[in-house]
C-alpha cells in the first residue's frame, strides 16, 4: 500500500487568499480562495468550517438586517371639535364664522326657514318679530357693521330694517355661512353631560354617540372646584317654520353632542309687562294696552290719546 503524504504547508500558498481579503473580498471570499489554493486536508476542513461561520456572521450583520425598523404608522387625525350656535341672526352668523375660522365644526340651528333673525320684517313665520314698519336704526351703520365686511357706502348712516337684512344676507354669502345653518330646526333642550353619566355612551336607537372620554374631556382651570361637563347634549326637532299657533313639529326629536354651545337667539321673544311699576296699570283695559314689541303701524291709534 502506498501512502501519500500531504504537501507541506507554506505561507506562500495562502498569498492569493490574503490578496482577496485585502482587495475587499471579505472573509468568506478569502477563505474560499484559501481552500482552493491550498490542498492540505486539515487546512481544507478548517477553512470549510470557517467559511460557513463567516457566511452566517455576514448575514447576521448585513446592511439589510441592520437597517433601522420602519417608522410606526402616523396617529389618526385629531377629532375636530364641534360647536352649536342657536340662532342665525346677526350674533349667530358672526359667532359661527369666528368658530369655523378657528377650526371648529359648526352647526347653526335656526327655527325659521331663512336667516336674518329679528331683521326679517315681512316673514309671518318669524315668531321673533319685533320690528315696526317704519323702523330706522338708532345706531349708525359704521358702528353696527362687521369688521370683515363694510356696509354699502351708498346707504345713509341710519339704515332701515330691509337694509340690515340685506347686509346680513350679503355677509352670509360672502363667507359661505349658509351651508352651516340647519333651517326649520327648533332646539328643545341643551343639557350638560358629565363623566359619571350612565347613558352617555349608548346608541339610543340611532342617536349620535358621544366620542371617547379622553378626546372630549373639558379642560379644567387650576383651582377650579365645580365640575365641568364633558360636552353638551342638544335636542332638536324639525318644524314647519310657520311660527306662532301654526307652528307644528315635523319628525321625531333628535339629539347631537357638542363641545361648545352658543345661545344667540336674542331676548325679544316674550314681552315683559312691568305691571307693578305704574299705579293703575292692572286696572286699565288690557285690550287698550300694547307692548312696544307688538307695535307695527300708527293707523290703529289715529284720533286717540296715546300715553308713551
Amino acid at each position: 500500500m502506498v501512502v501519500t503524504k500531504p504537501a507541506p504547508f507554506s505561507l506562500l500558498s495562502i498569498l492569493p487568499a490574503m490578496l482577496v481579503f485585502y482587495r475587499g473580498g471579505g472573509v468568506a471570499h478569502a477563505l474560499t480562495s484559501l481552500r482552493a489554493s491550498v490542498r492540505h486536508p486539515a487546512l481544507h476542513r478548517t477553512t470549510t468550517m470557517m467559511t460557513t461561520l463567516a457566511a452566517v456572521s455576514s448575514a447576521a450583520v448585513s446592511p439589510a438586517s441592520s437597517s433601522p425598523p420602519p417608522p410606526p404608522p402616523p396617529p389618526p387625525p385629531a377629532r375636530r371639535r364641534r360647536a352649536a350656535v342657536i340662532g342665525a341672526g346677526s350674533a349667530g352668523l358672526a359667532t359661527g364664522k369666528v368658530l369655523r375660522d378657528a377650526g371648529l365644526a359648526v352647526d347653526i340651528y335656526e327655527r325659521a326657514p331663512a336667516l336674518g333673525g329679528i331683521w326679517r320684517y315681512d316673514q309671518p313665520e318669524n315668531t321673533n318679530r319685533v320690528l315696526y314698519k317704519s323702523l330706522v336704526t338708532n345706531l349708525p351703520k359704521e358702528v353696527m357693521q362687521f369688521e370683515a365686511l363694510p356696509f354699502d357706502a351708498s346707504l345713509p348712516s341710519f339704515v332701515t330694517s330691509d337694509d340690515m337684512l340685506g347686509y346680513l344676507r350679503s355677509y352670509a354669502s360672502a363667507f359661505g355661512l349658509e351651508s352651516m345653518v340647519r333651517f326649520n330646526r327648533t332646539v328643545v333642550a341643551v343639557r350638560p353631560v358629565f363623566d359619571d353619566d350612565d347613558d352617555d355612551d349608548s346608541d339610543n336607537d340611532g342617536a349620535e354617540v358621544i366620542p371617547e372620554r379622553a378626546i372630549i374631556a373639558v379642560r379644567r382651570d387650576p383651582g377650579e372646584e365645580d365640575e365641568q361637563p364633558r360636552c353638551w347634549r342638544l335636542q332638536h326637532r324639525r318644524t314647519n317654520g310657520k311660527g306662532g299657533e301654526e307652528e307644528a313639529d315635523e319628525g321625531e326629536e333628535e339629539e347631537a353632542f357638542y363641545d361648545f354651545v352658543v345661545v344667540a337667539n336674542g331676548h325679544y321673544e316674550k314681552a315683559h309687562w312691568p305691571m307693578d311699576l305704574c299705579e293703575g296699570v292692572r286696572d286699565f283695559p288690557r285690550e287698550r294696552l300694547l307692548h312696544s314689541r307688538d307695535y307695527d303701524t300708527p293707523e290703529a291709534f289715529k284720533g286717540q290719546t296715546v300715553v308713551w
